[in-house]
């Protein structure tokens, strides 16, 4: 591409990746780019063109326990009322070195920390159902009083855990605990 071509295209450039729309900005303003910078908006402009070969998802049912932040995160973005820390990757999308894309949702199996605080679990009833009092309120599910009452909590608990649904995202690997 040639420095004409590459400035051409900076002009014509619609896209949110802050190099080029930087490179654009002093384009429009009439500054002249370095060589350099020509080069590397050829080659970034480039790359934007070429589309990304298409890999097939896959299915899979792999339980994870991700890190305060990430669960804050996934709080704030899918809007819920609590931050779940166990989830089950239901497909995987994409991969990286640094990320997964997936579908996830929570974890309706047994774990061993809080499903939404990540705290361990201590106490009996808690262990039996992945969840402590306040957090169960929480979710909106109404807390077991004795162990007899686990299989109803847990049905409730998949209940729940379907209205809420899945929701595709990126997955930073650094932020999972266990399990990927």
């Amino acid at each position: 591409m040639t420095a004409v071509e590459t400035v051409a295209k900076l002009k014509e450039y619609k896209g949110s990746f802050s190099f080029l729309v930087d490179l654009k900005g002093r384009v429009l303003r009439g500054k002249t780019l370095s060589p350099a910078q020509l080069a590397s908006a050829a080659k970034c402009l480039g790359n934007a063109a070429q589309p990304k070969p298409a890999t097939a998802s896959r299915v899979v049912a792999i339980d994870i326990i991700v890190k305060k932040w990430y669960a804050r995160t996934l709080q704030r973005d899918q809007q819920l009322q609590f931050a779940p820390f166990t989830l089950t990757i239901t497909e995987i999308h994409a991969e990286s070195a640094k990320a997964v894309q997936a579908t996830v949702k929570m974890t309706a199996g047994e774990v061993n920390v809080c499903r939404c605080c990540g705290a361990s679990l201590t106490d009996e009833k808690s262990q039996a159902t992945g969840l402590g009092p306040v957090c169960a309120k929480k979710l909106g599910v109404k807390y077991v009083t004795n162990l007899a009452d686990v299989a109803r909590f847990k049905v409730d608990l998949q209940k729940r855990i379907d209205e809420i649904g899945s929701f595709k995202v990126w997955i930073p690997r650094s932020q999972v605990l266990t399990g990927l």
